[in-house]
């Protein structure tokens, strides 16, 4: 409870300092935040957000610790972001999203060791579906509508940007917030469990967590 007042002290004080403006665009930034979990700089609508969040960073922190959410700043990747402290409300993911988060993190490891810290790393979908179908059984999920619903769900989660209408002629966009949703930055480890998947993905599609 001491640690909860301590915030809420914290919170009152920085909240006090903003004009009726400022409040305004505090509360807009804390319905984004919880509707999208990531704030991403190189996604051009949320430059300014991100550049508001890094400004006001402690009073940011100090209102989700009020319920039980982590704020951070990763200033390498550019990304704002929630961390689920209490495990509580994780996004489910089926067994074929799971393993098509996992391709796209591998594909941006090795793409990111090519290209400048400031590119947009975009990448054709007949890339991500052969990279798809090499590293994974897809357990009869070869059609481009499984593609589109997955990566629809990682858009609304701004892990990727994507057309509306997937096709394999489509470009996609992959955002460093997949760095902080899948962390592992060894090759290595993501074969590992892409491997446990494939060994599974025929006893149906149980589902698994993630934050």
């Amino acid at each position: 409870m001491s640690d909860r007042l301590t915030e809420l002290d914290r919170f009152d004080l920085e909240y006090r300092n903003l004009t009726e403006g400022k409040r305004g665009d505090f509360a807009r930034l804390v319905m984004k935040l919880l509707r999208d979990t990531y704030v991403v700089r190189k996604k051009g609508d949320d430059a300014g957000d991100y550049f508001a969040l890094l400004t006001n960073s402690a009073l940011f922190e100090s209102f989700f610790a009020l319920i039980d959410l982590g704020f951070e700043i990763d200033r390498a990747k550019e990304v704002a972001y929630l961390v689920n402290m209490e495990g509580r409300d994780r996004l489910r993911l089926g067994k074929f999203d799971t393993a098509l988060v996992l391709v796209l993190r591998k594909l941006f490891i090795k793409k990111s060791r090519e290209a400048a810290s400031s590119d947009r790393l975009l990448l054709p979908m007949g890339e991500v579906i052969a990279a798809m179908k090499e590293a994974a059984p897809l357990g009869g999920k070869e059609r481009i509508s499984h593609y589109r619903a997955a990566l629809r769900l990682l858009k609304k989660h701004k892990i990727v940007d994507c057309p509306a209408e997937v096709s394999e002629e489509s470009t996609i966009e992959i955002y460093p917030s997949i760095a902080l949703l899948v962390p592992q930055e060894d090759l290595d480890a993501i074969e590992e469990r892409l491997a446990a998947i494939g060994k599974t993905v025929e006893e149906g599609e149980e589902n698994e967590e993630t934050d």
